[in-house]
């Protein structure tokens, strides 16, 4: 099993995998990480569904095209749910309140399923698998994805992961420096503005030529078209 440092500081988006499938002691200790997930309240409001089945992988690319979705061992799917806690609460005769009809409630849910997927991301990565995030499989078509998974009222998709025997080893992608994260006591952004102005000024140039959408004349509203490549590129400029 591989260290912690390791895990955590060499991680990478593995998108290409071999046909071999996953042990099932491996997938057990997967399960038993996303089960051991801090939460908010120890709520839970998560589920996952495990999809190992061709077809179904099938039908997600289909709706995603997300190659590595139909290309994995498995591909978790996992959703903020609220309804497995009012079964139970009207199993019991307990009435309790429209949480998830609140800001707060709807982040609880997406924040406890993210956390899940990083619990279970950082447990593939320990036995050597390969893993890829995927949030477009919360995008992408969510009604035709919730039929397709047979999602009850009160469950709904925030992310994916797939995950299988790695075929590749890419580069590690470029991050921005600890600066831009990291404050101390406050967060103020005008030191982050002062070390990157003339680097941005730089990036600016480089941006396609906006597009007025309508006859809006206020800045807020102009929206910019963007080269997906020229972004990208531009992107990497500012955070190396």
């Amino acid at each position: 099993m591989k260290s912690v440092s390791e895990v955590l500081l060499q991680r990478r988006s593995i998108r290409r995998y071999e046909r071999e499938s996953i042990q099932e002691e491996t997938m057990q200790f997967v399960y038993d990480a996303i089960r051991n997930t801090s939460t908010s309240y120890n709520g839970q409001q998560f589920s996952v569904i495990d999809i190992d089945n061709q077809e179904t992988k099938e039908a997600l690319y289909a709706l995603t095209n997300q190659k590595q979705i139909k290309t994995c061992n498995h591909f978790l799917v996992f959703c903020a749910d609220y309804n497995k806690i009012w079964g139970l609460a009207q199993k019991k005769g307990i009435e309790i309140p429209p949480f998830q009809n609140t800001v707060d409630g709807i982040m609880v849910g997406i924040i406890d399923a993210a956390l899940a997927m990083q619990n279970a991301l950082t447990a593939a990565l320990a036995c050597g698998l390969g893993c890829c995030c995927i949030g477009y499989a919360r995008t992408a078509a969510p009604e035709k994805i919730a039929e397709l998974l047979k999602l009850p009222k009160g469950v709904f998709v925030v992310c994916g992961l797939a995950m299988g025997v790695p075929r590749e080893l890419p580069d590690m992608k470029p991050k921005q420096p600890l600066w831009s994260f990291i404050r101390r006591k406050t967060l103020s952004f005008q030191i982050v503005q002062h070390m990157v102005g003339q680097r941005l000024s730089i990036i600016v140039k480089n941006m396609p030529t906006p597009i007025i959408v309508g006859s809006c004349s206020r800045p807020s509203f102009v929206v910019l078209r963007y080269n997906l490549v020229i972004f990208k590129h531009s992107i990497l400029q500012l955070i190396r």
